[in-house]
């Protein structure tokens, strides 16, 4: 699942230009550029690639029938998009910006270095093994549950 913006472009152009057919993005989201997003899938003949899927009210369904979750955006206000990712099994990919420093920073190879790279770790998603998405369920969960974050809060408040 991936959240719209000009590296995601970039990334269909990139698996199409190396014949990489393995790989398709189902594009969740509504808003202002959609319309656009449409034109540019159209123009860039990619539309064997992208699907964009509008929005959805079954975020975690949607999320548990893909593989993984990646984000392109490089300005983020919260990093909802990567909690619901990890606590829903999903190993999250993503750009360094601040919502993903503040939520995947512990989080190992998380951060998009190439597509090349992305790719590779797409290919190899069957190998993640049970223990490192507990590790990063756990570690998620530590952070971000509601009592974690009522706890914080409270303590905010005293």
């Amino acid at each position: 699942i991936f959240m719209v913006h000009i590296f995601l472009i970039n990334f269909a152009k990139y698996l199409r230009d190396n014949d990489i057919s393995n790989i398709v993005i189902d594009v969740f989201g509504s808003g202002n550029y959609a319309e656009t997003l449409d034109d540019i899938i159209y123009e860039e003949n990619l539309s064997n690639i992208v699907y964009p899927k509008g929005r959805t009210n079954n975020p975690a369904g949607e999320i548990r029938s893909h593989d993984f979750v990646c984000d392109f955006t490089l300005n983020h206000s919260f990093g909802m998009t990567y909690i619901e990712g990890v606590l829903n099994g999903r190993k999250v990919f993503c750009m360094k910006n601040p919502g993903s420093v503040e939520v995947m920073n512990d989080i190992p190879n998380s951060y998009i270095e190439s597509f090349d790279w992305l790719v590779k770790e797409i290919n190899n998603i069957d190998k993640i093994s049970l223990e490192e998405l507990q590790s990063n369920y756990d570690n998620i969960l530590s952070k971000y549950s509601q009592e974690a974050v009522c706890e914080k809060f409270l303590n905010f408040l005293d």
